[in-house]
């Protein structure tokens, strides 16, 4: 009923002082602290002081440097120092503020000091606590024993992947966890990857945690034997379920679940955490749990014990010289609480008893989903199917910003009686919808659905023979026991990894295959349809651009095919502008062209995607007639006075003329023939620069012209005076008109 691993208390003995910096540390951080407390200033009930803020974090600091020693608090004062300056800076308060300011100071004090003795740059392990000399030894003795099995930072353990993780908040969910836990039985062999490290350090404060993973990270850098680490921490900072969030608690929220996740995905092999890790956060089993702060109750004693649940674990518990005593009497009272907690627990009477008749009277209802009929082979019972679909969506591909969670509904049937729908995520390949069996109550239909769903899921290959999930931790599993044969293939990397590069097969719309425009045939033209439906806020609009709805001109894009294309449905596409939404439209469809007009359809259309978007590589070859899918796109607009659509023949004609296909002339400025600037040909016009990027000179689009402005104008960086000064030293031009006004451009991308 509780994990049983090896409990150890260490005693780590004294902090021998020899350079005096931590006594004068000590020092001074209870001069200031002794200063904050005997300020008598009065204030409203509800508002914290004006000291609280600075009590607070230098008694952090005070903790940091008693428990782990003179370097890191050093490298705490530095992570205060950079907290403050966002009090300071919001504060309105100016009494508040000094008290900052004096707390700002304090700090800086620590820190001159400590580098009066070390260099911050690298660990000086003469300046940290017993306790964590101690810590490092036992990490020491964690380094896997054939590191070159391990080349990635992805560490994976034998853990008997068993409830590894839920994602859901519903007890009755958790109850179902320990009761598939209960009756699948522990494997009574060691595993053969003990030696690969999964721990949590258990620390009090949050500094702590956030300095001592910088030390293990800053020992791992200088010492190659605790180089296997790889470290992070989890405080609980900000994270509450049911208080509002701001934007940034948000955040931080996130960055928790990031660590939460690489930690359950073996990414990180090593967890600082704060009490917040004990309960309610699912992660793996653990073969090290340490109290770095030794556990000051039963409950937290208990809780972080019950990390350590891999087949072969430790359960180590540092201790100063003056606490062991105390600790050992404490301890030897949770050993006897534990062991009347057990002998309760394994002689199941009186409470629970009737939830567990219910629990063994469901298990009769519907019969289990049984792979091997021998005793203890892999099965899914009525009362263990939720936990299995709970772990299943858990291990489902998916970033850190997305919870992936079945979803269940439940109606009542007409006699009374309820009947389930399970639905779920959307990249699960069970995309259709499972339903139950009728069932007596709502409960009972919830677990029925799940276990016709463990069924449908085993059947169609994504749970394993042991009713496992097959995920990317079961992938990397197996390898490591060499459960398969390696795949013949000349390609590196693992399947599914980011190393291994390979092809897949190209599938094409049958609606565009064969489908490009040619002569004697009968075609169809849609109307790409684009509307700005959520224009770019202001507060986005960073240089005020003055936003361009596309529907506010007549002309826009079309596609010209040879076969019907299905409906589809309008899809946003985001621009600089904001969200446009785009509509593809029949406008019409039976008509005909000529040769003529065909070319030169084929001739904008090339022209589109090679000078334009320029996606034509050495490789491609432009011959639209024997590509796999084919279709046109070209520019249409409004028909004489009508509103009609159509396809815009002279727009075409004037592009086939214009610059830009005909080469731009090379005009040679000088002082004798100087450039004239017109207004008008710069408005709302596309430039490029001649001088750099000679084989693909970059588009810029005319934003504004500043007729206030000139070349001899000051620049905006000190390294040139002015901007005719920046175009001779850096491109050596040499401007003929020293009076042309200026343009404000925005760079035109590709996409």
């Amino acid at each position: 009923y509780t994990s049983q691993p090896r409990e150890v208390v260490l005693d780590c003995g004294p902090y021998v002082d020899r350079s005096g910096l931590s006594s004068r540390l000590q020092a001074e951080l209870d001069e200031a602290l002794l200063f904050l407390n005997d300020c008598n200033i009065p204030f409203s009930r509800e508002d914290r002081g004006p000291t609280f803020i600075s009590k607070q974090i230098l008694g952090d600091c005070r903790a940091v440097l008693r428990v782990l020693g003179p370097w890191c608090a050093d490298k705490a004062a530095g992570i205060m120092v950079r907290e403050l300056q966002k009090y300071i800076k919001h504060e309105q308060e100016e009494l508040n503020r000094k008290f900052l300011l004096f707390t700002d100071t304090i700090l800086r004090k620590v820190h001159a000091l400590c580098e009066e003795h070390f260099s911050p740059a690298s660990l000086d392990l003469k300046f940290v606590t017993p306790k964590v000399l101690r810590l490092l030894e036992i990490l020491h003795e964690y380094k896997p024993l054939e590191r070159q099995q391990f080349e990635s930072v992805e560490w994976y353990n034998n853990r008997n992947q068993d409830n590894y993780v839920s994602w859901s908040d519903s007890e009755d969910e958790d109850e179902d966890e320990e009761v598939e836990a209960k009756e699948r039985p522990e494997a009574n062999f060691p595993s053969p990857f003990t030696n690969i490290l999964c721990g949590i350090i258990f620390v009090e404060r949050r500094y702590t945690a956030v300095v001592l993973n910088r030390l293990i990270k800053e020992a791992g850098k200088q010492d190659p034997e605790l180089a296997y680490i790889s470290s992070n921490f989890i405080t609980g900072h900000s994270i509450g379920k049911n208080q509002p969030r701001n934007k940034q608690m948000e955040v931080e929220f996130r960055k928790q679940e990031e660590v939460l996740r690489k930690f359950r995905a073996h990414e990180t092999n090593l967890l600082i955490a704060t009490s917040i890790v004990e309960e309610g956060v699912d992660i793996p089993k653990c073969n090290l749990v340490v109290r770095f702060d030794l556990p000051g109750e039963y409950r937290s004693y208990v809780q972080s014990k019950g990390r350590a649940r891999a087949p072969v674990s430790n359960y180590i518990m540092l201790a100063d010289s003056e606490r062991t005593k105390s600790f050992e009497d404490d301890l030897t009272t949770y050993k006897a609480i534990e062991k009347i907690l057990r002998n309760k627990c394994s002689k199941s009477v009186e409470v629970g008893e009737f939830e567990a008749e219910q629990s063994l009277d469901d298990d009769n209802l519907l019969p289990p989903y049984v792979l091997r009929s021998e005793d203890g082979g892999p099965r899914v019972t009525i009362n263990t199917a939720i936990g299995h679909i709970n772990r299943y969506c858990a291990r489902l591909p998916s970033d850190p910003f997305t919870h992936l969670a079945p979803k269940c509904k439940t109606v009542e049937t007409g006699d009374g009686r309820f009947q389930s729908t399970l639905f779920l995520p959307i990249n699960s390949p069970l995309r259709v919808p499972v339903k139950g069996p009728v069932m007596n109550c709502s409960r009972l239909a919830e677990k029925a659905v799940a276990l016709v769903c463990c069924e449908k899921l085993h059947k169609i290959g994504e749970l394993d023979d042991h009713l496992m999930p097959v995920g990317k931790e079961t992938v990397k599993y197996e390898e490591e026991l060499d459960l398969h044969d390696e795949e013949e293939t000349n390609v590196p990397g693992r399947p599914g990894s980011t190393k291994r590069r390979q092809c897949y097969p190209k599938a094409i719309p049958e609606c565009l295959q064969d489908s490009y425009a040619l002569p004697e045939l009968t075609y169809f033209l849609y109307v790409i349809g684009m509307v700005l439906t959520t224009p770019l806020p202001d507060e986005l609009n960073f240089r005020r651009r003055k936003l361009y709805p596309p529907e506010d001109t007549s002309r826009c894009f079309g596609i010209l095919t040879a076969k019907p294309i299905p409906r589809i449905p309008h899809f946003p596409v985001y621009t600089r502008s904001g969200e446009v939404t785009i509509s593809i439209e029949l406008r019409k469809s039976g008509f005909t062209l000529s040769s003529a007009q065909l070319d030169l359809i084929t001739r904008m259309h090339q022209y589109i995607f090679s000078h334009i978007l320029r996606l034509e590589k050495p490789a491609l070859e432009f011959k639209p007639t024997l590509a796999d899918s084919a279709y046109c796109v070209l520019p249409l607009n409004v028909v004489g006075d009508s509103d009609t659509l159509d396809m815009d023949f002279m727009f075409m004609e004037d592009i086939e003329k214009s610059e830009a296909r005909t080469g731009i002339p090379t005009t040679k400025y000088t002082k004798q023939n100087p450039f004239t600037f017109k207004l008008e040909d710069y408005q709302d016009a596309v430039i490029i620069p001649r001088y750099r990027n000679f084989d693909q000179p970059h588009r810029f689009y005319v934003a504004d012209v500043y007729t206030d402005l000139t070349p001899l104008s000051k620049f905006p960086s000190p390294e040139y005076e002015t901007f005719a000064e920046y175009y001779k030293t850096k491109y050596n031009l040499d401007l003929s008109n020293l009076n042309q006004p200026l343009l404000d451009v925005d760079h035109t991308s590709s996409r």
